[in-house]
């Protein structure tokens, strides 16, 4: 146990530095590009839910980040397509129109 432990130790002082680092620049990618859709607002939130000293707070929080991954969802799969295109257009699939079909 003492050297699990000792180890341990080593390992987060060692490399503890490093792994804050990546998380850290992963953290400020992911709020820019958050930004740029316009999500910041929601970070914010979160992080004054869960630094709240009551449980309303921490569950505004929560409920922050609901809304967040939802409103991520719906920025990343929003329907590009114009509403009256139709989907054999976008394929590139002809109509089989009455006309165009035979009889066998």
């Amino acid at each position: 146990m003492a050297f699990q432990f000792a180890s341990q130790a080593y390992s987060v002082s060692r490399y503890g530095d490093l792994l804050t680092d990546f998380w850290q620049q992963y953290r400020s990618e992911v709020e820019a590009a958050l930004h740029r859709m316009g999500l910041d607002q929601h970070l914010a939130t979160i992080e004054q839910g869960l630094n709240s000293d009551n449980e309303t707070g921490w569950r505004a929080g929560i409920l922050a980040c609901r809304s967040l991954l939802e409103d991520l969802a719906a920025h990343l799969w929003k329907d590009t397509l114009a509403p009256h295109t139709m989907r054999s257009q976008v394929m590139g699939l002809r109509d089989a129109s009455p006309s165009q079909q035979t009889d066998t």
